[in-house]
């Protein structure tokens, strides 16, 4: 046989083995019929996430827990309706692990801003019938608000959704174990205003004056842990009106006086951001000590009395 004769069946013989090897790996990858890539699950995410020393290192370089509760998160808002991969949609159970994880932005589906959903997440939970309420798309005047802007400012610890609301356990405000219900406002809000949170017996006696307010309406409650009720527009998303409470009565721009009486005020009982308040404290302080040491010192004159009259008594007989 030539040299011509035998090329010429050289790209025939190629052309039957390529057939082949297609023919075979399209059995091996879908034995039967085409299937679509299997979409990880709720039970497939928690076989790791269950265990509570899961640990890895954070995007900022920090070492972040990975553990989450099943329990607790079945029991939100989140929990009831969506699924993992509805948040952490481009997790993937061969490559997530190597490559981390996308940072999840709240805003994706709690606004109507362009651009901020590029893989469409609000359709495919719309084909699901699940339909976000219009009081929870909150993205736009979150972003006008305080903790907003400094977070579009790109400023260091600025406040993001899931530091009040908790990355996987965000429930609604009526619940008593919601971090933003009133009741544990006070612990949420100084996670990062440490130095509004007022501890102690005397530096409480100087902030009394906040409960003091209850004779101008006996018909709320006023506590300094309700950090809304005086913080409405600037805590939260930047609503005008967060609760019931009546202190925007009195405390507005538009009729403060320039004197102190009516003047916005936080009371900071320390030496460098309220001297006044400090004084109080300590006066407080000062007047409780001189109290406790005249009980004192009376107690023990009445009991010296008392022993010297028994010694008397006794001479006398």
């Amino acid at each position: 046989m030539s040299r011509k004769n035998s090329m010429a069946g050289f790209p025939g013989r190629y052309a039957v083995i390529f057939s082949l090897l297609i023919m075979l790996i399209s059995v091996l990858a879908v034995p039967g019929q085409a299937a679509e890539k299997k979409k990880l699950t709720n039970d497939d995410c928690f076989k790791c996430h269950k265990e509570a020393n899961l640990r890895a290192g954070g995007l900022q370089g920090e070492l972040q827990t990975l553990f989450i509760d099943k329990e607790r998160f079945m029991q939100t808002l989140h929990g009831k309706k969506l699924t993992c991969l509805d948040c952490h949609y481009k997790a993937d159970n061969k490559t997530h692990l190597r490559t981390g994880y996308r940072q999840v932005t709240c805003l994706t589906c709690h606004s109507n801003i362009k651009g901020l959903d590029p893989n469409h997440i609000r359709e495919r939970l719309k084909k699901r019938n699940i339909k976000i309420p219009a009081k929870k798309m909150v993205g736009e005047s979150f972003l006008k608000s305080v903790h907003g802007k400094a977070l579009v400012a790109g400023k260091k610890d600025a406040a993001n959704c899931f530091d009040c609301h908790t990355i996987h356990y965000p429930m609604g405000a009526k619940k008593p174990e919601s971090t933003v219900n009133s009741r544990n406002l006070k612990e949420t809000c100084s996670r990062c205003h440490k130095e509004r949170k007022i501890e102690g017996l005397f530096s409480r006696m100087a902030a009394f004056r906040v409960q003091a307010h209850r004779k101008a309406d006996l018909s709320f409650s006023f506590t300094r842990d309700a950090c809304v009720d005086c913080h409405q527009g600037d805590a939260a998303h930047g609503e005008k009106e967060l609760s019931k409470a009546p202190c925007q009565r009195c405390h507005q721009k538009e009729i403060q006086p320039a004197g102190l009486m009516f003047n916005r005020f936080h009371l900071f009982p320390n030496h460098d951001q309220q001297y006044s308040v400090w004084i109080m404290r300590n006066i407080y302080g000062v007047l409780f000590t001189l109290i406790i040491f005249l009980l004192l010192c009376w107690g023990i004159y009445v009991g010296l009395h008392r022993i010297a009259k028994y010694y008397q008594e006794q001479e006398n007989k």
